[in-house]
């Protein structure tokens, strides 16, 4: 299979599975001829994601490709054939997912520099992982509710629920804490505890199909 962008823009790898988790293999063993195969065979898809058009508004743009291909290295190294997941999705997930961490990163760096006197509290933090205005463009949209999905996936049943119910059913705190019998005091301190974890999830995880 030859290596192409289809039409509808999705990345497809020019070897077979066996032949391709060898190539893998031999890279991550430090074989160089095998670790610039893999650079080139996945070129489109690092100058694709660097070119992303949420990017192109930023500073971040003429650095992008060496995080890209950072990110693509870090992928290398981290793959692993035995969970049976395809290196060009993972690898895919790991490179758009570094881009738009760095970009995250410098948007934060400059609403400090904008508004130096006014610190982030937890619903404003909430309110910039989930909304969708008129400057994000669809892959940033989805890039970040994957990312916020999958920092989810730390909080317990409990908490996802009062998660849930705070900001999707926008419940009162008082009524939550009725379900939960507990204090309305308790809710809020449960609320701040979420987002805490939540932050702190997405400033350093990987989110990579869970890796």
């Amino acid at each position: 299979m030859e290596q192409d962008l289809n039409k509808k823009g999705s990345f497809l790898p020019m070897r077979p599975l066996s032949e391709e988790n060898a190539l893998l293999q031999a890279a991550k063993a430090g074989d160089a001829a095998a670790q610039t195969a893999l650079f080139e065979q996945y070129e489109p898809l690092l100058q694709s994601a660097a070119r992303a058009p949420y990017l192109r508004r930023t500073d971040l743009s003429d650095e992008a490709g060496s995080i890209a291909r950072l990110a693509f290295w870090e992928a290398i190294q981290d793959f692993d054939a035995s969970k049976g997941i395809p290196f060009a999705a993972f690898a895919a997930s790991k490179v758009k997912y570094a881009l738009y961490s760095a970009f995250r990163r410098a948007r934060r760096g400059w609403e400090r520099e904008l508004h130096p006197d006014q610190s982030e509290n937890a619903d404003s933090f909430w309110d910039a992982c989930t909304r969708d205005d008129a400057t994000s463009s669809p892959e940033e949209s989805v890039t970040r509710r994957l990312a916020l999905e999958n920092a989810m996936r730390i909080l317990s049943d409990r908490e996802k629920t009062i998660l849930r119910l705070i900001f999707f059913e926008e419940a009162p705190l008082q009524a939550i804490a009725k379900k939960f019998q507990v204090t309305r005091q308790a809710i809020s301190k449960a609320k701040k505890s979420i987002l805490k974890k939540l932050r702190m999830q997405l400033d350093g995880e990987d989110f990579a199909f869970g890796y």
